[in-house]
């Protein structure tokens, strides 16, 4: 089961750097398999809705943050090498 979540994003652009938060979605394992080339924008039908978006915005500043261009992308964890045993030969 994938998910996805907002990170901190360091961004360089013509030698300025700034921050931006960025949905960062994840497989099943937690490796980064994607994330939003555009900053999020906060927007829901409600000001509840709202405000829980922005608290969840706000969570992201306290996690690492991810460097633009330099994330590792994953789509599946390497598989495990069979174990050779006797029963497999023959």
């Amino acid at each position: 089961m994938s998910y996805w979540n907002y990170r901190v994003m360091k961004v360089e652009e013509y030698g300025a750097i700034r921050y931006e938060v960025r949905e960062v979605y994840y497989n099943r394992y937690g490796d980064v398999r994607a994330y939003a080339e555009e900053p999020g924008r906060p927007a829901a039908d409600s000001l509840q809705e709202l405000r829980e978006v922005l608290e969840c915005m706000i969570k992201s500043l306290d996690k690492p943050v991810l460097v633009d261009g330099e994330v590792e992308f994953e789509d599946k964890k390497p598989k495990k090498k069979r174990r050779k045993n006797n029963d497999d030969e023959g």
